[in-house]
């Protein structure tokens, strides 16, 4: 996590929520934010347990917390927060960012940033299992730094864990900052749930970023955090913190934006050098669902960096939960929030217990012909 000094709290502007519906047929709108009253801490990651149950990842704590999440179930308003205990992992100072639960297994994958950075699995009571992803070595040599595994996702449905660099590998060129604006090219990175073995791996392209033209404290552009859908797709959080220095402190702000994309047909660019001799054509096409923007207040700063998928609501849309980073409440003025967003267009969601018994050993391949099927059906077409 890039460390944000807030040399002082002023005055909060939030832009709308962008909502949209394309050619994906999703659409992601806010149902409402819950300030949080418990300590403050460093909450980097999220993943929904089943009911009202959730584990929480700090970046500055080597382990992770429980907690209940109170949700209205007709207008996905959150309206309770409460954190629970506190279990050490018995790693040191591995800069925690990521956490996915696993119903098949009943444990968790928590990714860490530091070098080299890791993606390892824990028991509930916050023993490690001794099992881990198989990184790629690109993604660790040379060292991500402070840009490592800000991301990780995990869908029961087709048994695929998803991560990515948080900026541009040193490989692919030169990473976005506030005077180099360009668009940070990214690995998105598959791993079978069964054998912890790397897999697919897609080229995707982000957003160029505003950036800032005066003087800088801290500045960061890069991908906080995925989210995997049942149906095979990818949620991706672009996040640009921007943190002017001086006077200019007052525009600080952060850009938050979530996009879709579908892996299904995509080019696996394992074996490319550097992405940037890539056609655009082999980057994942993607479509913008929501955005925000922030800035300081006396109180409070929406920095996201956790995001996952939560109950189902009555109207069948889904929710996504997003948790924001507060520095541990920076300096005495930065608050902690829940964010409620509700995706329509997907398929009901089983709970996380449900998994292993409804689902098996599905496959991704199993997934996606029974998707191209009904998308050939859908044209008229046949399939072999």
């Amino acid at each position: 996590m890039k460390r944000f000094l807030l040399l002082s709290a002023l005055s909060l502007s939030t832009l709308p929520p962008f909502s949209a519906a394309a050619s994906s047929g999703l659409t992601l709108t806010s149902a409402g934010t819950l300030r949080l009253s418990t300590p403050k801490e460093d909450y980097s990651g999220i993943t929904w347990l089943g009911g009202n149950n959730y584990a929480v990842v700090s970046d500055t704590k080597d382990g992770f917390y429980t907690a209940t999440i109170t949700i209205n179930p007709v207008t996905g308003m959150p309206t309770g927060w409460t954190r629970g205990a506190f279990y050490n992992t018995g790693t040191v100072n591995n800069d925690n960012e990521g956490i996915v639960y696993v119903p098949s297994t009943n444990t968790v994958f928590i990714s860490g940033e530091k070098n080299p950075a890791t993606i390892i699995e824990y028991r509930l009571d916050g023993t490690p299992t001794g099992r881990s992803l198989a990184i790629p070595s690109m993604f660790t040599s040379p060292s991500m730094g402070n840009y490592g595994f800000e991301s990780l996702a995990f869908s029961a449905d087709t048994g695929l864990f998803w991560t990515t660099s948080e900026s541009t590998l040193a490989r692919d060129g030169t990473r976005a900052s506030p005077t180099n604006l360009v668009n940070n090219l990214l690995r998105l990175q598959a791993f079978d749930a069964n054998t912890l073995q790397p897999t697919l791996q897609l080229a995707y392209k982000m957003d160029i970023n505003a950036g800032y033209s005066g003087g800088i404290s801290n500045y960061a552009h890069g991908v906080s955090e995925m989210l995997a859908l049942p149906d095979g797709r990818l949620l991706v959080m672009e996040r640009e913190f921007i943190v002017p220095s001086g006077l200019s402190v007052l525009s600080s702000r952060v850009i938050s934006k979530i996009y879709v994309v579908d892996p299904l047909g995509a080019m696996d660019v394992t074996a490319v050098g550097n992405l940037r001799t890539l056609a655009d054509s082999a980057f994942l096409e993607k479509e913008l669902l929501w955005s925000q923007t922030t800035t300081l207040s006396a109180s409070n700063i929406a920095n996201w960096e956790g995001m996952c998928l939560g109950p189902t609501l009555e109207d069948g849309s889904v929710t996504v939960i997003l948790i924001n980073d507060s520095q541990a409440g920076y300096m005495g003025v930065l608050n902690e929030y829940i964010q409620v967003l509700k995706l329509s267009g997907l398929p009901m969601i089983p709970e996380p217990s449900t998994y292993a018994a409804l689902l098996g050993a599905l496959s991704l391949a199993l997934l996606l012909v029974r998707r191209r099927k009904n998308r050939v059906a859908a044209r008229g077409g046949n399939i072999q």
